[in-house]
């Protein structure tokens, strides 16, 4: 089985009711930008094979997120939570773990 799921490209604004929506980024000279944020958009396949060994059992084989597609990374100091977090928690087109491999036996009696 072969699926692509497509994940448009989205934006994350920031939640200025605390404060400003410009602040310095520490990732970029200190530059004064804002934390609005646009993630690109992205392709993620998933391809899985079965047999059929007989009427009992079957394998299957397969990888989710084939290519190791992950999610744009945060640009803004400020929106990684004082750099603890690499990719956004605010918008999630898909997960950050990249390739997940499988193998799988079914018994069936």
């Amino acid at each position: 089985m072969l699926r692509i799921s497509y994940f448009g490209k989205v934006t994350s604004l920031a939640d200025t009711t605390g404060g400003a929506a410009f602040a310095t980024n520490a990732f970029d000279n200190n530059k004064v930008e804002t934390l609005d944020q646009t993630f690109s958009s992205k392709a993620i396949t998933d391809l899985s094979f079965s047999y059929d060994i007989n009427k009992y059992v079957s394998i299957n084989i397969g990888a989710n997120n084939l290519f190791d597609v992950y999610p744009d990374k945060l640009t803004h100091y400020n929106n990684t939570s004082t750099g603890r977090f690499v990719y956004s928690r605010a918008v999630s087109q898909y997960g950050y773990n990249g390739r997940y491999l499988f193998g799988r036996v079914t018994v069936n009696l």
